[in-house]
């Protein structure tokens, strides 16, 4: 008889294990379940081999109990006595974990399913836990462990959530994991790890945000050139200063030159008070000229009429004005605007622009013209004193343009234009580009010296609307900017002739305008009033008074700002010849805000020096003027001081000028901020 039997349950199988018995050549394994007997030959087994301890059934039902018996089997055939039953229950097969890759956006929970392929037969549990990737425990999201219960039967899906952490960094995506580290019961973990990846919805906000006020800013100060280009040309054909071919570099006018010992650099424009140099916006920001520097304020303007000067001459005496017909011309710029629509936010750009343009004379009174327009925009920004990138805005336009002079004084224009372009922005989450689309309307009038009841009465105003937009691509919004600026500027004079040596004359003055829009921290109005008395006489007296006063501004600080000035200049000689004196006293602000607030392409602000109301000030400075023994040119010493409240300027020198156009000039300067100074200068016009 076979003893020691033993079963242990398999998947789906029993294993069935005994003691040896001697003298056997084998055994019989028998089995059934419920009540069947052990004769069906479908459920016994022969197992050959006297020396064999085990056998395992397979093909059993899970779930269901068997009954075994072992009967050792001899040499002879004859079988020994059947062993004690045994029983045992096949194991149904494990059930499959399973765990997926799930995305969320920062600050969200992250839901992952843990799924087993099929219901539990009976109770599993399975372990997890986070693992840092990219995404760090405690700044991107939160460490967390625990388990999930699977009841036999029950539901084949739980869910593990971990938080996110929200931050107003701007990242690329970043990943965590969450591991399946251990299943009890009967489960197999068949995918051991699932990914987090933590998409950053601060890059889109961010960039939006910093886009909307690029485009706000760089359309304010293309739309503010465009305008004053356009305006300027009609002012020149006008005046018939573009009677021939005229041309610039870097804002120096090519007609002369001089040399300009002070920066040691040769071709300064002879007409030019400042050595040839880069727009005072971009004053030291570069070590050397780009190409685009290079162009900015350059120029030319060009007649295209063809035919002899003879005829030319004949078409200037037909009445057209000079420089009538066609003319082609281009000019560049350069310039600079910022932005800090609140505290935690900033924008701070670099514009160049450049325009090619044809225009005609159709008679007297009107003029036409075309344009295209090509503005490039590199703008650095910093949202929420947190996030930190780089807008490069690149647009190019057509701009339409017409003047109409219903009277000899008055001048109307008008001026639009549509353009396209392309924006994109850089920052830590990468690169993102998209379209871009411009217009612009602009609209102004001026009319010049006009007297009415011996009034002399200057008006000129202006105003413009710009709006760009960029459309929704990968990792950008879409993004819109706005401005739009209202400009007026108005004097009147009353000239009064109080002797025949001698005349008066009062002035009023009056400029304002409006600046608004998106992305404008400086919009709203603003106002300055002014007036002043000239005194003039025969003999050589000059007195001029003058003051102003800033009514209104929306910024903070600035209303409320004023300046007054007196300046008597006593000059008995005649072109410079003999003695003369020039005594100024000034108090509270010196420069207006008129000429900031009509030529300025930005809005202006409290940190233009608002409410920083200047010391009183004095300058003194006299001279004499002394022909040379040849009668060719005057020799000119003087000294001067200019006192305030941060100390004296003290000037002594002498210039010379000839009268074949050259000028030499020595002069030493001392004061507190840049201590003792001397310069040669010489300049040469032909």
């Amino acid at each position: 008889r076979t003893e020691g039997v033993t079963v242990q349950a398999g998947v789906e199988s029993l294993i069935v294990s005994w003691e040896p018995v001697a003298d056997a050549s084998g055994y019989k394994v028998q089995w059934k379940s419920g009540k069947e007997d052990y004769d069906a030959a479908a459920r016994q087994a022969q197992v050959a081999g006297g020396d064999t301890t085990s056998y395992t059934i397979i093909g059993l039902t899970a779930g269901t109990k068997y009954t075994v018996r072992v009967i050792a089997t001899a040499a002879d055939g004859d079988d020994g006595r059947p062993s004690a039953e045994a029983t045992g229950t096949p194991l149904a097969p494990p059930v499959g974990v399973t765990v997926a890759d799930v995305g969320v956006k920062e600050g969200e929970a992250a839901q992952l399913m843990v799924v087993l392929d099929e219901a539990a037969t009976s109770v599993v549990t399975v372990k997890w836990s986070t693992r840092d990737g990219t995404a760090k425990a405690g700044a991107d999201y939160r460490a967390m462990s625990g388990s999930l219960t699977f009841e036999p039967g029950g539901e084949r899906k739980q869910a593990v959530t971990v938080e996110t952490l929200q931050d107003r960094r701007v990242e690329p995506a970043e990943t965590f994991r969450v591991l399946l580290t251990e299943a009890a019961g009967n489960a197999t973990l068949e995918a051991k790890a699932a990914t987090v990846t933590i998409s950053d919805d601060d890059a889109e906000a961010a960039r939006g945000k910093a886009l909307g006020m690029a485009l706000a800013g760089m359309g304010r100060w293309a739309a503010a050139d465009a305008v004053a280009v356009i305006a300027e040309r009609f002012g020149n054909r006008q005046a018939g200063q573009a009677a021939g071919a005229q041309a610039s570099l870097a804002g120096r006018s090519l007609a002369g030159y001089r040399l300009d010992p002070g920066r040691g650099q040769l071709l300064a424009g002879a007409n030019a008070s400042r050595p040839w140099m880069l727009p005072e916006e971009l004053a030291g920001s570069a070590p050397a000229l780009t190409v685009e520097e290079l162009l900015a304020g350059s120029r030319f303007d060009l007649p295209l009429m063809s035919g002899t000067p003879d005829r030319l001459s004949q078409h200037e005496a037909g009445g057209a004005p000079a420089g009538a017909g066609w003319r082609i011309w281009a000019q560049g710029a350069a310039g600079g605007f910022g932005s800090q629509p609140d505290a935690d936010s900033r924008a701070d750009g670099i514009v160049f622009g450049g325009y090619l343009g044809i225009d005609y004379d159709l008679h007297r009174n009107v003029l036409v013209g075309l344009a295209l327009g090509h503005n490039r925009g590199g703008v650095d920004y910093e949202i929420d004193s947190v996030t930190k990138g780089k807008a490069d805005l690149v647009v190019t336009s057509a701009l339409p343009y017409a003047r109409w002079r219903p009277l000899s004084a008055l001048e109307v224009w008008g001026l639009g234009g549509i353009g396209l372009g392309t924006a994109a922005v850089r920052d830590e989450a990468g690169q993102a580009e998209t379209d871009l689309l411009a217009w612009l309307g602009a609209a102004g009038v001026r009319h010049a010296v006009a007297t009415w009841q011996k009034i002399e009465v200057g008006l000129q105003a202006d105003a413009f609307l710009t709006d760009l937009r960029t459309g929704a691509s990968a990792g950008l919004p879409p993004a819109a900017g706005d401005a739009w600026r209202l400009r007026l500027r108005l004097e009147a004079a009353r000239p009064w002739q109080v002797s025949p040596a001698s005349r008066m004359t009062p002035r009023l003055a009056l400029g304002g305008r409006w600046d608004g829009g998106s992305g404008s921290d400086g919009s709203g109005p603003g106002m300055e009033v002014g007036g002043g008395l000239a005194y003039t006489h025969s003999g050589g007296l000059e007195v001029e008074a003058e003051g102003r006063y800033l009514a209104l501004h929306a910024q903070p600080g600035l209303a409320g700002e004023w300046g007054a000035g007196l300046r008597v200049t006593v000059d008995p000689g005649q072109i410079g010849a003999g003695p003369w004196l020039t005594f100024a006293p000034g108090w509270g602000r010196e420069e207006s805000r008129v000429e900031q607030m009509w030529d300025s392409k930005e809005v202006l602000r409290a940190s233009d020096g608002a409410g920083q109301q200047a010391p009183g000030r004095l300058a003194l400075e006299a001279g004499w003027g002394v022909e040379t023994p040849d009668g060719a040119g005057l020799l000119t010493p003087y000294a001067g001081v200019s006192m305030s409240g941060v100390g004296a300027d003290y000037r002594l020198g002498a210039r010379l000028t000839a009268d074949r156009g050259v000028s030499l000039g020595l002069e030493g300067r001392q004061s507190p901020a840049a201590g003792t100074q001397a310069a040669l200068y010489g300049r040469l016009d032909w």
